[in-house]
């Protein structure tokens, strides 16, 4: 036994049935509004529907001009420029990236610094979560006046207050250490639910 409903016009119709067999009854609750362009139906496990973008958040943002690092610091870097936010949950003021949908993200960051002057014997790049170290490390020595390290990641969000940084390090240069513009980046994308 299924619902049909009549079409108003053309003489058609689209009937929903149920399976031949169900041991117990099933509700299913719909939401209250029609949702937006390119969402489906998803369910919360407990038989209520809401609407959902079938793909997450994604970006990639990345320094517009170079940045200062502190010796023997983990400097944040503020990256303020976007070549795509999709769901606008990356912050140029700040350099986070607080997505809107929770679950597992992959996360990407590069960074290139170069220096004039001192003997740097450490150099690395770390993904920060909530303001805590998340994942990357400090490397060997970089090259003469330059170094870049490259860190990729799966963090898992809330989706609501959860948010990654990106911070570089450099120690024992003395004069002029800047984060590049342009190659110092960072992107994700959504994979999947936790």
């Amino acid at each position: 036994m299924g619902l049909k409903l009549n079409a108003t016009n053309g003489g058609g119709s689209v009937e929903l049935d149920v399976p031949d067999t169900v041991s117990s009854d099933v509700v299913l609750t719909l939401p209250a509004t029609d949702g937006d362009a390119n969402q489906v139906l998803q369910t919360n496990g407990s038989g209520t529907l809401s609407w959902s973008h079938l793909y997450g958040p994604s970006f990639r943002a990345k320094l517009s001009d170079s940045q200062s690092v502190g010796n023997g610091e983990w400097t944040t870097a503020i990256l303020n420029a976007e070549d795509w936010d999709t769901d606008n949950c990356f912050d140029t003021s700040n350099g986070r990236f607080t997505p809107n949908k929770a679950g597992i993200y992959y996360i990407n960051v590069q960074t290139y610094l170069n220096y004039s002057g001192g003997d740097p014997n450490r150099f690395g790049v770390r993904v920060y979560k909530n303001g805590s170290w998340f994942a990357g490390d400090v490397t060997s020595a970089p090259n003469d006046y330059w170094g870049f390290a490259e860190l990729s990641t799966l963090v898992n969000f809330n989706g609501s207050t959860d948010y990654v940084d990106l911070r570089s390090y450099i120690l024992g240069a003395t004069a002029g250490v800047q984060m590049l513009s342009g190659y110092t980046n960072m992107s994700g994308f959504y994979v999947r639910p936790e």
